[in-house]
């Protein structure tokens, strides 16, 4: 597959045909097993993954439901930024 430079990419097809683990290899939550997957010609692999993933925007198929209230939610949040500091 050949990506241009600047396109969004939408990913279709039926249930089970590979689309979420081929968007998984790019952010590399997956290492490809065979081949390479390259970015303007260079492997992923030889990338940090911390860089890579900071040039990523993904909007992932899975919900996150939380199961309280916003306020209390920002406050636990809060709570462990904090102990971290």
């Amino acid at each position: 597959m050949l990506f241009q430079k600047g396109k969004t990419i939408t990913l279709v097809g039926q249930s089970g045909s590979g689309k979420t683990t081929l968007a998984d290899m790019v952010p590399r939550f997956y290492d490809v097993d065979e081949g390479e997957l390259l970015i303007d010609s260079v492997n992923l692999k030889d990338l940090k993954i911390k860089e890579l993933r900071g040039l990523i925007g993904m909007v992932s198929q899975e919900s996150i439901l939380f199961n309280d209230t916003v306020l209390i939610i920002l406050l636990s949040e809060s709570t462990v930024l904090l102990k971290k500091m």
